[in-house]
């Protein structure tokens, strides 16, 4: 089986770093900021990895020109699958699955797989394409957000509100978090380490999908981020 795997070069050197398979793979990895006509023919291969962040990049991928039995497998967090075979992949008939893989989520020892449809034949196609990666995996609901980065990045925005009543440190709110509930790394580490920008646009799109007030991005996590968005055009 034949894999390319589209990403940037972070989230590229952490999907190698996640394969626990010993079996000898045939991986192409291809930086998305390249241009596409670099590489010499999109059809050999069997399963496409596009681990973009923007989901918007995979327009600018040639999936018109796909074999109907290829595998194309997209980084669906802020968006929806469905919502992705509808607009951008609307004449593809390809299998699609959709798995966050956002900074630091690969590093997941449960993978988190979206499909189209709760069809038995379709879960049974991802096996053959995650079992030589030596990934385990579990199949979720086609939902923004998937389900980890939902839970993360709520507990996330919640360390925000704390942060901004003034009741407690960021230093102090890490700390707690990893105390009182054993995670591994408290909310303000994992801001550093997944990117505010992915869990604001995360959170944005949850609220907009949802209309939930659950999710409503506290004004402090959005001044991060429109802070974070200045300095990066700025250095542009």
């Amino acid at each position: 089986m034949k894999y390319i795997v589209f990403g940037e070069a972070e989230v590229i050197e952490e999907f190698k770093d996640s394969l626990t398979s010993n079996n000898e793979l045939d991986i192409t990895y291809f930086d998305i900021f390249n241009p596409i006509e670099d590489l010499e023919d999109f059809t050999q291969f069997d399963v496409i990895f596009d681990l973009s962040s923007d989901e918007m990049e995979s327009a600018f991928l040639p999936y018109e020109i796909l074999r109907d039995n290829q595998i194309i497998i997209l980084n669906t967090v802020k968006t929806t699958l469905s919502e992705i075979k509808l607009t951008i992949l609307s004449e593809c008939n390809c299998q699609i699955f959709g798995i966050n893989a956002l900074p630091t989520f690969l590093g997941n020892k449960i993978k988190e797989v979206s499909i189209l449809f709760d069809d038995n034949s379709q879960i049974a196609d991802i096996h053959p394409v995650f079992e030589p990666l030596g990934w385990k995996y579990t199949v979720v609901k086609d939902r923004v957000g998937l389900v980890s980065a939902r839970i993360l990045f709520m507990i996330i925005n919640e360390a925000f509100y704390t942060l901004e009543e003034g009741t407690s440190t960021k230093e102090d709110i890490n700390i707690a978090m990893k105390l009182g509930t054993n995670y591994p790394k408290g909310p303000f580490e994992w801001v550093d380490e997944i990117g505010i920008e992915h869990i604001y646009e995360v959170l944005d799109a949850m609220q907009k999908d949802s209309h939930d007030d659950r999710y409503k991005i506290c004004n402090a996590l959005k001044s991060h981020y429109l802070k974070k968005s200045l300095v990066n055009h700025y250095n542009a």
